[in-house]
């Protein structure tokens, strides 16, 4: 499992080869936290590509945030790999299809997809 500082606002979980990555006491990832998550995030893409990003418990993100995953998806296909969003609340997803984000980034409705 990739190890990350113990302050981390992520939680990792290795599956069939790519990496869960839940955002636990987190409700929205917005201006307070994003520096904070963003970082977290690419820092995994020293040593994970496939990250799986699950905002089951995400009830509410920023424009910021919509631009930190589209940046973190080029990053991951450049190495070779992808970022998939899973598990996302009615809110959150009809932020994805209003910004048609979701006709450029991979969202399935959960992990096992």
């Amino acid at each position: 499992m990739p190890s990350l500082p113990a302050a981390s606002p992520l939680h990792l979980t290795d599956v069939s080869g790519r990496t869960i990555v839940q955002f636990p006491g987190l409700n929205s990832l917005n201006c307070s936290n994003s520096d904070e998550v963003g970082a977290a995030l690419l820092a995994l893409l020293e040593t994970r590509v496939d990250l799986w990003l699950d905002l089951a418990g995400i009830e509410y993100l920023t424009s910021m945030v919509l631009s930190n995953f589209l940046s973190l998806d080029g990053k991951a296909r450049a190495l070779g790999g992808r970022l998939t969003l899973i598990n996302l609340r009615p809110t959150v997803r009809k932020v994805f299809m209003v910004s048609r984000l979701d006709c450029v980034l991979t969202i399935h409705e959960c992990q096992a997809a």
